[in-house]
């Protein structure tokens, strides 16, 4: 089975994709957050269809987590719940949009990413997740070192249907990086019960998609 996020074929018996995150919007404290991604939906809307709906779901996910088996699924949870995060939480800024092709179907999505010095940190941070896991036996079949950069997505289109080249010269020439940055956003534990941006469980959602061919 292929799994899109994973890029990996997992055996049958062997099907958990898990994903952790946090939930940014909406109503979660970034007005301006949010607003810049109407804006930014209005300007992708002119250069063909764009489904919006990751704007009722405003998120960056923090790990996947791919061919688990039930048990170590277990393992990275207690992993997770281990880990020490920082106390005041991570700050993150973001720097620029591009697209990324999610299945062979065309299927593609326009990203914000964020910029490289929040990305080192939160991957400084699934790094020392990874690891504990690791300690405790288990086989992570792809590190997130490995995966796309961290981002939150804007929107998602079909290649054959959306000017993708255009949208994102637009979409990087109107909205900098200065726009987006208006206010301070902090993550923090996903296993925490009060952070405000906790969006999962502290393992996450389980997902068992379709195979793709």
């Amino acid at each position: 089975m292929v799994y899109p996020d994973c890029n990996t074929t997992c055996p049958s018996e062997i099907s958990e994709m898990r994903t952790v995150g946090f939930k940014l919007g909406p109503n979660k404290g970034h007005p301006s957050l949010e607003s810049n991604i109407h804006k930014a939906l209005a300007v992708l809307g002119e250069f063909g269809p764009i489904d919006d709906k990751q704007l009722r779901n405003m998120h960056i996910n923090m790990g996947y987590y791919c061919c688990l088996s039930h048990a170590h699924a277990r393992l990275v949870d207690e992993a997770m719940k281990e880990y020490e995060w920082p106390p005041g939480g991570v700050p993150i800024r973001f720097s620029r949009a591009m697209c990324n092709e999610d299945r062979p179907d065309g299927r593609t999505s326009v990203i914000l990413l964020l910029d490289q010095e929040s990305n080192a940190a939160l991957l400084d941070i699934q790094e020392e997740i990874e690891e504990l896991a690791i300690s405790s036996g288990v086989k992570l079949t792809l590190r997130r070192r490995n995966q796309q950069d961290f981002h939150m997505t804007l929107g998602t289109a079909y290649y054959h249907a959306y000017r993708f080249v255009d949208a994102i010269e637009a979409i990087n020439r109107e909205m900098p990086a200065q726009v987006w940055n208006l206010e301070n956003v902090r993550v923090f534990s996903p296993c925490s019960t009060t952070a405000p941006n906790k969006e999962f469980k502290c393992l996450g959602k389980t997902h068992l998609p379709e195979p793709l061919v």
